[in-house]
């Protein structure tokens, strides 16, 4: 199947690692270094595992916070983009002066993503050239589904999705936002949450659902004449795993995978989505061997991966 355009929203952060064995107490600023961090990031990091290109919508902070923190992470944040030649399209909309950092060692968040001026964000939006395509929205909130709805147009086909718990156990949320889905990926906290089985999913128009269940597995299902369900057992490792990032690695292998299927959107076959979903399950089990919610598997190592379930 071939994909001309891929769009990616909304999350953008840079992430704080911490490099040296040192005691937190001891260490200096030689011991950290920055990445690119948020499931849209993430997602984009898989597709190019899969040698896919896409665009990442990037929720920023808006242009009139000019204090000396904002300036700071503008330049690093900046510096991060072009280092990684990452095709992002800027929505200056985040309440918030500065990002979320996160600490890798401490596991922990030091601050949240902050509110966003939704109608500042649209009227952005309607600028850019969003045209027909691959849309992806990523761990969507209430306050982002007017975005994600603007991002994913009311063409059936080809629109990926993964929400916040908050929508998935709102059934007003859940009747918003289900028009504008295709496919529908979840984790095992995510399902829980989730008031709709998978029947009452396809009924609602979903196409394909997903929930991945860490190191179990994947439970997916398809809308078909008779609704079909299926289960992938999960990919042991020998080595120490680290499970950030590992559901978005799993999204955007999926849809990497589906990419390389010489066949159109609308001929994609039962059989498919199963390779499909194979191949995603044993790159997120490689991924989790990565520290690090955007690092992964590379380009060859997904190569052979593919190769294997030939």
């Amino acid at each position: 199947m071939s994909q001309k355009n891929i769009f990616i929203g909304f999350s953008i952060n840079p992430e704080l690692s911490f490099q040296s064995e040192l005691n937190e107490d001891k260490s200096i600023l030689s011991d950290y270094s920055f990445n690119l961090s948020g499931s849209a990031i993430n997602i984009w990091k898989a597709l190019q595992a899969f040698e896919q290109q896409g665009t990442v919508l990037g929720i920023l902070p808006k242009v009139t916070i000019v204090d000396k923190d904002a300036l700071i992470m503008r330049n690093i944040l900046n510096t991060l983009i072009e280092e990684a030649k990452l095709d992002m399209l800027a929505i200056h909309c985040m309440n918030r002066p500065n990002f979320a950092i996160t600490h890798l060692v401490l596991n922990r968040t030091a601050g949240e993503k902050g509110t966003i001026d939704e109608e500042l964000a649209l009227e952005q939006m309607q600028r850019f050239n969003i045209s027909s395509g691959l849309r992806i929205a990523t761990g969507i909130r209430p306050s982002e589904i007017r975005l994600a709805k603007n991002l994913l147009g009311d063409q059936k086909g080809f629109r990926a999705v993964n929400l916040k718990p908050e929508i998935l156990k709102s059934k007003d949320l859940m009747n918003e936002i289900l028009p504008s889905i295709d496919f529908l990926f979840m984790n095992q906290e995510e399902h829980k949450k989730c008031f709709m089985n998978f029947q009452e999913l396809h009924a609602a128009g979903v196409e394909f659902v997903a929930v991945t269940l860490s190191e179990n597995g994947v439970a997916w299902s398809m809308k078909e004449d008779t609704p079909t369900q299926a289960y992938v057992e999960g990919e042991k490792q020998s080595v120490k795993t680290f499970s950030t990032g590992c559901g978005d690695w799993f999204f955007g292998s999926f849809i990497g995978a589906l990419l390389s299927i010489k066949a159109p959107v609308g001929k994609l076959e039962h059989d498919h989505f199963a390779k499909a979903v194979v191949i995603a399950n044993k790159v997120a089990a490689k991924k989790a061997t990565f520290k690090g919610g955007s690092l992964g598997p590379d380009a060859e190592m997904v190569k052979k991966i593919i190769e294997s379930v030939q």
